[in-house]
């Protein structure tokens, strides 16, 4: 996991929902040790986040990234309204169709990560 701040409940909800291992490094602090948070984004295959710094340290190293983008403020990736960033060709955006709906914007997280999107 690449969550920065506060999440250990949410680790813990989602490992139980989902019956998945996830994997935190408490050895890396992403709020005090840039480069050691640095080479952890690095390290993934793909990163899936929202709309945050973690986004951003993945463009810059060129990791495969799906970022999820609310309505409305999601304008902040501005000049665009697709799903390229400019200056992140490694970053695709997938935007919310309607305001606090995520489900559509998951189900193309799904089928990117499947192969299909």
């Amino acid at each position: 996991s690449l969550q920065y701040g506060p999440a250990a409940a949410d680790i813990e909800r989602v490992t139980k929902d989902l019956r998945a291992e996830i994997f935190v490094d408490p050895d890396i602090n992403p709020m005090g040790d840039l480069d050691d948070f640095a080479a952890q984004v690095k390290a993934m295959d793909v990163v899936v986040s929202v709309s945050n710094t973690t986004v951003h340290f993945a463009g810059a190293l060129n990791v495969p990234t799906l970022a999820l983008v609310p309505q409305g403020r999601g304008n902040l990736w501005y000049f665009r309204l697709g799903t390229q960033v400019l200056w992140y060709p490694s970053v695709r955006l997938l935007r919310q169709d309607q305001p606090q709906q995520w489900q559509g914007v998951v189900e193309k997280v799904r089928q990117s990560l499947l192969g299909g999107g």
